[in-house]
């Protein structure tokens, strides 16, 4: 990009402020941005030293606000000088600045049902070796091209004037010093690292063999620090009356300082005040206070301290923030903000930033509650941003999200604005349905129909239309009745998930949450628009897809050209369907419905069937609970494109026709086996679902086998992979048979974590049984079946007093449990489970059951046995929730069009990196679980681009993102880890990424359960290579033989081929030539047999061979020479004092074993040499 480029996609601004003290704010800006965004910007940009809140923007003395982007700002350019001027407040505006005040002060909200405790804790701010916070990726850290250049030509020189002095030394018979031949600039970081380097690294004494203690899985709880008041909150004045508004009263305020003084505060139009009111009169009017007047009485010519005066409070000099007014009242106020900001930038500043629009991570093991502050405002349900944003009263969640839909998305500015309040939107939605579900669950929601069965109840809740996942009016009688109900419930999400992502605007799909709480799912859905206000002989709503069942089909024209996309996005086909009265044509299933809104919008809802049957596996297990096992539309995915690959094969050979065709043919009839159908519309679908057991599943299997895929560590990573493949979780047994197939042990590891999937799933169906039963206590029954299953006794002691009662609602014995899962397994998955495994793997199936059911247990060191488990140790039970979420698109174009530049045009590369990444923190907010991928996808761009400092801080990113969204002991966070100490080693931090290799290994090992997984072999590897970096050979060679006696034991033949190298080139450095002889002829036998003889990495395997025995052979050799010497020096005279160190003398041929191998060990210093 050239110099004219960049500066046209700049704007360089300067904004000023009404009080003299605050500076200029200069800001460099893209014309793309909106005005909004700078508003944001300011508010945050004096977060710590002033609330401001409530101002106009003006430029040229005219008001500059609103959604615009700067690019369309007449006569805005760079350079240019914007006016910040104070604003009147309103009440919106006065609740959100007090709300903003209280959050400078650290005052926390009242949690979120589903926020527990702990939620959103990181391990990264105590992690040894490591920056805490990351810094600004914004910073220009990338060499300029004239730079480099310099750079280069500078090592260039220095490389030459090496290579001169060498020559003139071998020209001479001298010898340069192995430390001169090998000293460079680029060893600047080696001697900065080994310096620090204590006696011992990292990883020494780090024991592979022992998993982490569950007391120590999680850090200490990080307390927030003190607030900077003791109390701040709304008065109990309030409301102001009528005529009190008429006087500019919003709301009235009371403040207690760390001073131990209180003052009733007013806030007004024009700023705040403090009262003459007390706790027991009311008095709004101004009160005058002791201030430090700001003039200055000049005194024989020297100035004084300034006076302390009363000063009457006026509407003209009341302090415009409250933050303000704060500082004057109390010296502890701002000196307290400032001790806790820095403490909390000691610790981290990404650790602890709230999350705005997504739920952090519960951890399921936790401390004790910890001492909880007094704060009279979480009582106080109008001092809260739920309020101001309308979520206390009933909202048209559905209108608001197509609104939202149908925003104009012309330019890049229009995508961020549409996508930042579509992910907002979808967010405050999942936010109100499973607070709403949880107070279903706990009957604080009186249904719209108390006269029918507790299974049919339907709730309406500030917009929010509930419903219990049951088959309460028989609908799925036929299909398994309420095991049917409940998996439509989770099969209508996906299909709306997958709505959302196709984007489709003239579609309006309803906001779906579907909770699990306490044993009990609620749906929670936003309604379609009217279908509560129906009047009387109003035409039905239903225009599309079944009426009455079969009975009565609908199908609009209109309608089903609308849905035409939706079917080929789905990959379905049109068919016939006929009712009591005429045929059909549908391009959806039955099932599915479009309504009109009274809003003019087609809604369609009951997407349960918008994939086909399962119908191989429904026939091969007819006791399955439900007959609503449907393809995953991954695996519709891919049969179509296996499809389509054949008939493109097919065509290319007939050279007669072109390879076009219609794809529709391909498409699948979601009816099929559900209504009377085609016979090729059932051979089709029944080729799919054959598809995924005899194809998809063995594929993916040898996959993992060979290594050209992940081996999943624990449970959710297996759901996720086997997903991705369009596997369903139903399908365990074929992937267990097709992995039993082979002896490697990848597949005796996928067999086995295969089997605890099996046993955590079927533990939790009896767990939410338990849960469910009326007049059960959740937290007895989950206490109460942990000992069963995870101990051997049918007592819960510490059982209180209260709970006694509902003891006989879990009646069953350990063996009666363990058989009640072994049964379930059997029906669900067609798997004997041996229910051994619940002794053999206690910790990692605890830990899949806490995740699954929303457990939280009081973390210490469990000792499974008879009783492991009391009623205390369940410390909280959270709502488990799938939602629909909305991903950006805009970002994700971002980031693919970087990655292509990788390879053409660097620079533009990263600059597409460096504006894709604030374009996510735009969309998703500065904490949210999809900023995770993005950081980690740009930290490996910009590892590739060799933008190591990048690379490192986004990495960094990545892991506190992960850890906060994820959780502590996730895979994404385990992973996140590992990548960032490839990154840290890359900018020289050599023992900081082996700090973080070990945290990440030792995480790993208690989430899997054994340090024998084939994968962890890599990243021990790697701290082999860090190790040898900072030349530790001993520790090196230690870790190398762990490392080779782990590939021994999982069987990984190939790869012990690079290890044995390893081993043998750091015995060099050791001396120990015989040894490293032998493992260097171990090592060629394997890359002959593995890799050939032609591969490189033989050749320089065989290479070393030779130089090693040459090197052995001059050792003994010296040996000898040294015991000969030794013998005839106790015979000989006393020997003279020996002449000082001159020039030494030519060597002999014997020295040129040894001289190659100290040349190839002066390459080995970098790393090891063999390729991987």
């Amino acid at each position: 990009m050239t110099t004219e480029q960049e500066e046209v996609s700049i704007l360089n601004l300067q904004v000023t402020f009404p009080d003299p003290e605050l500076p200029p704010l200069s800001l460099t800006v893209s014309p793309e941005e909106s005005v909004q965004e700078i508003r944001n910007y300011i508010r945050d940009a004096f977060v710590q030293e002033r609330c401001i809140t409530s101002f106009t923007l003006n430029l040229n003395g005219q008001p500059i606000d609103g959604f615009e982007s700067l690019a369309e700002i007449e006569g805005l350019e760079s350079g240019a000088e914007i006016q910040l001027t104070n604003a009147p407040y309103n009440d919106h505006e006065a609740r959100l600045h007090v709300i903003r005040v209280r959050e400078l002060a650290g005052f926390t909200n009242t949690p979120h049902a589903a926020v527990g405790q702990d939620a959103g804790m990181t391990s990264f701010n105590r992690t040894e070796g490591i920056d805490k916070n990351p810094t600004d990726y914004m910073e220009e850290i990338v060499e300029t091209k004239a730079q480099k250049e310099a750079k280069a030509a500078a090592k260039a020189e220095l490389k030459k004037a090496k290579a001169l002095r060498k020559a003139e030394a071998m020209a001479k018979n001298e010898d340069v010093s192995e430390d001169e031949e090998s000293e460079d600039e680029d060893d600047a970081p080696l001697r900065k690292s080994t310096q620090k380097l204590e006696e011992n690294s990292p990883m020494h004494g780090f024991n592979l063999e022992e998993s982490k203690p569950l007391q120590e899985l999680f850090p200490d709880r990080q307390n927030l620090p003190a607030p900077a008041l003791l109390s701040l909150h709304l008065s109990h004045w309030n409301p102001p009356t009528q005529a009190q508004q008429l006087n500019g009263e919003l709301l009235y305020l009371q403040c207690a300082t760390l001073e131990g003084e209180s003052y009733q505060i007013v806030a007004h139009t024009n700023g705040f005040y403090v009262a003459n009111s007390t706790l027991g009169s009311f008095d709004p009017s101004p009160k005058p206070l002791m201030v430090k007047t700001k003039a200055k009485k000049a005194k024989k010519g020297k100035k004084t301290e300034a006076e302390i005066s009363y000063v009457p409070i006026t509407t003209e000099n009341m302090h415009h923030s409250l933050y303000d007014l704060l500082v004057s009242l109390s010296d502890k106020f701002a000196k307290k903000i400032a001790a806790n900001y820095a403490e909390l930038n000691a610790a981290g500043m990404l650790s602890v930033i709230p999350a705005t629009n997504c739920f952090l991570a519960n951890p399921w093991l936790t401390k004790p509650a910890g001492f909880r502050r007094p704060d009279m405002a979480r009582n106080q349900e109008l001092l809260s941003l739920k309020h101001l944003e309308g979520q206390d009263d009933t909202r048209e969640w559905s209108e608001d999200l197509q609104s939202l839909k149908e925003l104009p998305r012309d330019s890049i500015n229009d995508r961020v604005l549409r996508e930042r309040h579509l992910n907002k939107t979808y967010f405050d939605f999942t936010e109100a349905a499973v607070a709403g579900a949880v107070q279903v669950v706990h009957g604080e929601i009186q249904p719209i129909n108390p006269g029918e069965p507790e299974a049919s109840h339907i709730f309406l809740h500030k917009g929010i239309f509930y419903s219990v996942g049951a088959d309460g009016s028989g609908t799925y009688a036929e299909l398994g009745g309420d095991e049917a109900a409940r998996v439509a419930a989770s099969k209508d999400l996906q299909a709306v998930q997958q709505l959302v992502q196709f984007d489709f605007p003239e579609i309006a799909s309803l906001c779906t949450t579907v909770v699990d709480y306490q044993g009990k799912r609620i749906v929670c859905q936003s309604p379609v628009p009217g279908i509560f206000r129906q009047p009387e002989n109003a035409p039905p709503q239903v225009k599309y897809g079944s009426v009455d069942s079969v009975e009565e089909i609908a199908s609009e024209e209109a309608f089903g050209e609308a849905f035409k996309p939706i079917a080929a996005a789905f990959r379905l086909k049109t068919h016939t369907v006929k009712d009591a009265s005429k045929e059909h044509s549908l391009h959806l299933a039955h099932d599915c419905k479009g309504l009109a809104g009274t809003d003019g919008r087609k809604y369609l809802l009951d997407l349960y069937r918008l994939a086909p049957v399962d119908i191989a596996f429904q026939e091969a297990n007819p006791s399955y609970p439900h007959r609503l096992t449907l393809l995953r539309f991954e695996a519709v995915e891919a049969f179509f494109r296996h499809q389509v690959r054949a008939e493109i094969k097919k065509q290319a050979l007939d050279e007669d026709e072109a390879p076009k065709f219609e794809v529709e043919p391909f498409y699948l009839n979601p009816d099929a086996f559900v209504l009377p159908s085609p016979k090729e519309d059932e051979d089709a679908v029944r080729a799919a679902s054959e598809f995924v057991a005899k194809t998809v599943i063995p594929e993916h299997v040898e996959a993992v086998i060979a290594g050209l895929g992940t081996t999943p560590i624990d449970g959710n990573q297996l759901t996720q992979s086997l997903h991705n493949k369009g596997i369903p979780m139903r399908h365990l047994k074929t992937v267990i048979a097709a992995a039993q197939k082979s002896d490697a042990a990848k597949a005796k590891f996928l067999v086995q974590l295969c089997e605890q999937e099996i046993a955590v799933r079927s533990a939790k169906h009896l767990l939410r049984a338990e849960m469910a039963k009326k007049g059960a206590n959740a937290k007895y029954a989950v206490a109460h079946v942990l000992n069963l299953l995870l101990g051997s006794s049918s007592n819960v002691f510490d059982t209180p007093a209260g709970l006694l009662k509902v003891a006989d609602t879990v009646q069953l014995s350990a063996d009666e449990a363990k058989a009640a899962v072994a049964a379930i397994a059997k029906t669900r998955f067609g798997y004997e489970l041996d229910t051994a495994l619940f002794a053999q793997r206690p910790v990692q199936i605890l830990r899949e059951l806490a995740g699954k059911l929303g457990l939280q247990l009081l973390q210490k060191n469990y000792e499974f046995g008879a009783e492991p488990f009391a009623v205390a140790d369940v410390v909280n039970i959270l709502p488990v929730f799938k939602t629909t979420t909305f991903r950006s698109k805009l970002v994700e174009e971002a980031l693919e069009a970087a990655r292509n530049s990788v390879g053409t045009d660097k620079n533009i590369a990263l600059q597409l990196l460096r504006e894709s990444i604030p374009l996510a923190e735009q969309v998703y907010g500065s904490v949210n679980s999809e900023l995770t991928k993005v950081y980690n996808t740009a930290s490996y761009l910009a590892y590739e681009m060799e933008e190591s400092m990048l690379a490192a801080d986004l990495g960094r990113r990545a892991c506190i993102m992960s850890e906060r969204c994820s959780g502590i002991d996730s895979v994404d966070a385990i992973l996140n880890y590992l990548n960032l100490s490839l990154f840290e080693h890359a900018i020289g931090n050599y023992i900081g990424s082996l700090h973080m290799i070990k945290h990440a290994v030792s995480v790993w090992i208690t989430v899997c359960g054994t340090h024998l997984h084939p994968d962890i072999i890599t990243s021990l590897s790697n701290a082999i290579t860090m190790l040898s970096t900072l030349q530790r050979w001993s520790e090196s060679r230690h870790w190398l033989q762990n490392t080779i006696a782990i590939t021994e034991a999982v069987g990984a033949e190939k790869q012990l081929a690079a290890l044995r190298f390893q081993l043998a080139q750091t015995m060099c450095h050791e001396n120990q030539y015989k040894e490293a002889t032998d493992e260097m002829r171990a090592a060629l036998k394997l890359f002959n047999t593995h890799y050939g003889e032609d591969d490189q990495n033989t050749k320089d395997c065989a290479m070393w061979l030779k130089s090693l025995t040459n090197a052995a052979v001059n050792v003994e050799r010296k040996k000898l020479f040294d015991k000969q010497q030794s013998r005839l020096a106790r015979q000989a005279p006393p020997a003279q004092e020996a002449p000082k160190k001159g020039k030494k003398g030519k060597k002999s041929k014997d020295d040129k074993g040894e001289k190659l191998v100290a040349e190839l060990k002066k390459k080995k210093k970098g790393g090891n040499s063999t390729k991987r």
